[in-house]
C-alpha cells in the first residue's frame, strides 16, 4: 500500500502468468550462464555488463522488434509517478479516488 500497487500472487504452475519471467530466465541460462564462470570474483560485474548490452541491443520479437529499453522508454511516458498514483489511491476502496462513489 505504501506504493500504491496491488499484491497479486502468481500460483505455481501458471505458465501464462509467468511466462514472460520464465522466458527471460531461460535466456539468462542459454546466453550468459552457460558461458559464464560461477566461481568467477567478477562475476556480477560480468552479468550487470551482460545486462546493459541486452537492454540496449538484443531486438526482440516480443517486442515488435524493439530492444528492451526502446519498449521501456516508450512506456516511461505514459507511467504515472508515485506521487499521482498515491494521490488517486483511495484505501477505504482499493482503487483509485476518481472511481470512487461519492458518500
Amino acid at each position: 500500500m505504501e506504493y500504491a500497487i496491488k499484491f497479486r500472487p502468481v500460483r505455481p504452475a501458471s505458465p501464462h502468468l509467468n511466462g514472460r519471467v520464465e522466458r527471460s530466465q531461460r535466456t539468462d541460462l542459454d546466453e550468459f550462464y552457460r558461458n559464464a564462470n560461477l566461481k568467477s570474483p567478477d562475476l556480477s560485474q560480468r552479468l550487470e555488463e551482460w545486462q546493459d548490452h541486452y537492454n540496449q541491443y538484443a531486438f526482440t520479437d516480443s517486442l515488435n522488434g524493439r530492444t528492451p529499453w526502446e519498449a521501456w522508454s516508450e512506456r516511461l511516458s505514459v507511467t504515472p509517478f508515485h506521487d499521482e498514483v498515491e494521490a488517486a489511491y483511495n484505501p477505504l476502496r482499493g482503487e483509485d479516488s476518481s472511481s470512487a462513489r461519492p458518500d
